[in-house]
């Protein structure tokens, strides 16, 4: 969840790598599901790609990330079907996705 505090700047994938920018409104949030909730209903919910522009001055923005704990074990689905339990684990998911999609943790060290 995000608020923009009124600020431009926010763009989201709308098709064929097209960005279009996501209007500031007053009093309200943006939310993005993310990849984990997208995977966890076969993607029925999709995680939506978004970057922030350089729109040449200061922006602020407030994210809150809402996320398991790193061991909790995710479920395939949540979409009814019954695929048995899981083994994955929330934070080797993240921490892959971040390593080798984003880079952003490349020196990261797993255990």
């Amino acid at each position: 969840m995000l608020s923009t505090f009124g600020y431009p700047g926010l763009q989201v994938d709308v098709g064929d790598g097209v960005y279009g920018s996501v209007k500031p409104a007053k009093n309200t949030l943006v939310v993005n599901l993310g990849d984990m909730l997208s995977n966890m209903t076969a993607n029925k919910l999709k995680a939506t790609k978004h970057r922030v522009m350089d729109i040449g001055t200061e922006r602020y923005s407030s994210p809150f990330f809402f996320e398991p704990f790193y061991h909790a074990k995710m479920s395939d689905s949540i979409m009814g079907e019954d695929s048995g339990p899981s083994s994955l684990l929330y934070g080797e998911y993240l921490v892959e996705r971040m390593m080798r999609l984003y880079g952003e943790w490349k020196d990261f060290l797993t255990v």
